[in-house]
């Protein structure tokens, strides 16, 4: 199970959880559990004498900081669909649809991104992750997935796969599910 910790602006992973508690309560941080589904402990520091006492300490919090959002470039153009109706509800899908679109929309489960090139990708992958989000960009661009390797993000996992490495869509398309798994 991995344990990171958001401590004044930055991500910390450590492996006791105990010190993870500590070093978030001290400094008001959250300490984000992952093991089948995330789940995001927001951990206060004590308050003050003289005011009303603490709780326990610990609350479930609704950020995105333990979602999963998998991020299909434009080689998986028009996957998305059936990779979300396979997926948790707790995972988001994204796909950059390359030209025509202005803003990003989300239809359903899935939101579809504008994008005309590679930078273009790179900054909606930083901007996924930027919100606390883990983020799995899968490409069959081996360029895109060095560029996107090189930022060095623990948040952002990049699955390389050439689509004619697969027999068909079927099997990309359970291979994509079972990244998020």
């Amino acid at each position: 199970m991995a344990r990171i910790v958001w401590v004044k602006g930055e991500y910390r992973l450590l492996d006791d959880l105990g010190e993870a508690l500590k070093l978030a309560r001290e400094n008001g941080g959250v300490v984000i559990l992952f093991e089948d589904e995330p789940l995001v402990l927001r951990v206060e520091k004590p308050q003050a004498a003289g005011r009303r006492e603490p709780g326990p300490g610990l609350e479930a919090s609704a950020s995105p900081a333990g979602v999963v959002a998998i991020v299909l470039d434009q080689m998986f153009r028009g996957l998305a669909e059936v990779v979300a109706r396979e997926l948790p509800g707790s995972v988001e899908v994204h796909e950059v649809l390359g030209k025509g679109l202005e803003s990003p929309v989300k239809a359903g489960r899935v939101t579809r991104w504008p994008a005309h090139d590679d930078y273009d990708v790179l900054k909606i992958v930083e901007r996924l992750a930027g919100s606390g989000r883990r983020v799995i960009l899968v490409t069959g661009d081996k360029r895109l997935a060095r560029q996107v390797e090189s930022l060095g993000d623990e948040r952002i996992r990049v699955e390389y796969m050439p689509p004619n490495e697969f027999p068909g869509k079927e099997s990309i398309i359970r291979r994509i599910v079972s990244l998020a798994r």
